[in-house]
């Protein structure tokens, strides 16, 4: 359904969705203008209309001064921008976008993903967002839907998402590093579930004797401010970011701890939570 209509059926021209492709998908011998007014000339829309509408669009995305060149001279992100003014220019009922930040280097894709949920709100129209990109989706989603061999396996905000995984895929999806998921029993007598998880980030290092568990650093990840530490805890490797300056030593014997509140319980591996 859009806007209360059920467009099953109805033919693609007639569902008012405007889409934005992966691949840009510009015609290379058009100017940005026309590349931006292609679906409105189609509708044969007045020309004075056309061209209002262009330019607004183009003023969205910042690409007023660029109307007259042609894709072959724009960055990526410029002939994003332009794809999403195309989609824009129309004023849909719901925009459909197939990851279309995943051929934008890592500068240019964090720089859109501010842009897009801007337009988006300016827009007001509904958005469903395609991507494989946990970051993207837990930063632009005011809600996010966990599919999984086509089937979903959560719908909820990207907080709860993170914080409330409904199965053990959700929690070793979402999280970079995501959710340690060990045998129930590591932590002593199992309750119904098969699998326990802690997130990364909510694992203390402590003095072996205030552990809950106790293991052996065998490797380590700085990433700048954090660090991320490979702990294993006999054939259990568990991983835990920690701030630099508790960085410990690789080869060391380190305590882990935890509370109650953070370990999640779940069936089996991808089963549901136990809650």
């Amino acid at each position: 359904e859009i806007e209360g209509r059920d467009v099953t059926g109805a033919p693609p021209a007639d569902r008012n969705v405007a889409m934005v492709f992966q691949d840009f998908a510009l015609f290379p011998h058009m100017t940005v203008a026309a590349n931006i007014g292609f679906g409105l000339r189609a509708r044969k829309v007045p020309r004075a209309e056309l061209r209002r509408a262009v330019e607004t669009a183009a003023r969205l995305v910042r690409l007023e001064d660029r109307l007259r060149d042609r894709p072959e001279q724009l960055s990526g992100g410029e002939r994003q921008r332009v794809a999403l003014a195309r989609a824009l220019v129309r004023e849909p009922a719901a925009f459909l976008m197939d990851e279309p930040l995943s051929n934008l280097d890592a500068e240019a894709r964090s720089r859109m993903r501010l842009e897009i949920k801007a337009l988006q709100r300016g827009a007001g129209a509904a958005t469903l967002y395609v991507t494989h990109d946990q970051v993207e989706a837990l930063t632009m989603g005011d809600r996010v839907a966990v599919l999984r061999d086509g089937l979903l396996e959560q719908v909820d905000t990207p907080l709860n998402v993170y914080d409330k995984p409904a199965t053990g895929f959700v929690a070793r999806f979402i999280g970079a590093p995501p959710m340690n998921l060990f045998p129930a029993d590591l932590l002593g007598p199992a309750g119904r579930g098969t699998v326990r998880g802690v997130r990364p980030e909510r694992i203390r290092l402590v003095d072996e004797e205030r552990a809950r568990i106790v293991g052996r650093v065998s490797a380590i990840e700085s990433t700048g401010p954090e660090t991320i530490a490979h702990v294993d805890v006999g054939d259990q490797r568990l991983l835990v970011r920690t701030p630099r300056a508790l960085e410990p030593r690789v080869d060391s014997d380190v305590g882990l701890a935890f509370a109650e509140g953070d370990v999640h319980e779940f069936e089996d591996v991808d089963g549901p939570a136990v809650r």
